[in-house]
């Protein structure tokens, strides 16, 4: 372990400070003490597989990581998963990052990191990144890769939400891209997903330093693919759309479990952060979504997505699309066109 990455952890139990060596990290003031492999700390080590790819393939493609084979890496994606490939190197998905003032020496968490896509992004920009994630897998795989790149700021890092291993007040930003909705799934069944969501909000408020920020990336509840039978993050069909409850004992019947995949409006969103104690919250609407934007439109910016708008249904065939690409001409149907996205990047930042 680097002696800049254990300035930042701390223990996962007590918050006492750490020791470490290229075997293990331990806490100076309760003893408890957590493995590290190929220089990565394994603050969890139980948590089920997940990811973009089968477990067996993401396997292969470490391996060849391990063995510095990028060649090889890169010709097992373009056999098996060609569509991952842009997925995973394609530093566009992070342009949110123009959206902040970010600089040189930021020091930077991203929670749910993945890939590493967005760290790398951080790091070739000269940020400090602390990278997160449940899945082994993923985690060692930024760990070669960051060091091919000679990202020697890039701190990857095995654990769980919500025990956080990190000091409080490290961070200029927190990164948040598609992991929300999935928080309260890391919280015992009998706490509220609003509440956990809210829980786990407040304790990125309390990493930052006084003035840093919060980036997330996330659905809208209210998504027009929803209404047309896309499956919501439950794996089922309508839950988003549907009252709490109602979606809660939908997923109890078909399941056997609660729902937990909380989404929200931008209005939802918007009081949420505010409840963590966040200011100054700033929504855009990132296209096509924002796992893959091309382009980042401001929601107050109208002419803006009436152009996009415009854009997207012109040419349309179906006499409903024919109808709506007139209606979107009208700036009060538009108003009320955009509150169905897809998806929203917004930013809020901690006083101070």
């Amino acid at each position: 372990m680097s002696r800049s990455a254990l300035t930042v952890l701390r223990c996962a139990d007590c918050g006492g400070e750490l020791a470490g060596d290229q075997e293990r990290v331990c806490c100076r003031s309760c003893g408890a003490a957590w493995p590290v492999r190929h220089g990565i700390p394994f603050f969890d080590d139980g948590t089920p597989y997940w990811g973009e790819i089968p477990q067996e393939n993401m396997r292969d493609i470490v391996a060849l990581a391990r063995e510095r084979d990028w060649r090889g890496v890169e010709a097992y994606l373009d056999e098996k998963f060609p569509k991952r490939k842009t997925f995973v190197y394609g530093d566009m998905r992070a342009d949110w990052r123009f959206l902040l003032p970010v600089q040189p020496g930021w020091r930077v968490l991203e929670m749910g990191c993945g890939w590493g896509t967005h760290t790398m992004a951080l790091a070739r920009n000269g940020a400090e990144v602390f990278s997160q994630d449940a899945t082994a897998e993923r985690v060692e795989f930024l760990k070669h890769w960051s060091a091919r790149q000679d990202c020697s700021g890039v701190h990857p890092v095995v654990c769980r939400a919500p025990r956080l291993p990190y000091a409080d007040e490290s961070f200029d930003l927190v990164v948040m891209n598609g992991f929300l909705e999935w928080v309260a799934c890391a919280y015992p069944e009998d706490v509220n997903p609003r509440a956990a969501q809210l829980a786990f909000l407040k304790t990125a408020h309390r990493l930052l330093k006084p003035g840093g920020y919060i980036y997330v990336g996330i659905e809208n509840r209210l998504a027009n693919q929803y209404f047309r039978g896309s499956l919501d993050h439950s794996g089922l069909k309508y839950t988003s759309l549907m009252p709490r409850f109602l979606a809660d004992a939908v997923c109890r019947r078909r399941k056997g479990q609660g729902y937990r995949e909380y989404t929200y409006t931008r209005r939802g969103y918007e009081r949420l952060v505010r409840s963590a104690g966040f200011l100054d919250p700033r929504f855009f609407v990132p296209i096509p979504s924002y796992n893959m934007p091309e382009t980042i439109v401001p929601f107050e910016d109208m002419p803006a997505y009436m152009s996009y708008a415009r854009r997207t249904q012109g040419g349309a065939q179906s006499g409903v699309k024919r109808l709506l690409s007139k209606l979107i001409a009208v700036p009060g149907f538009t108003r009320i066109y955009r509150m169905f996205v897809f998806s929203y990047l917004f930013t809020a930042r901690k006083n101070g």
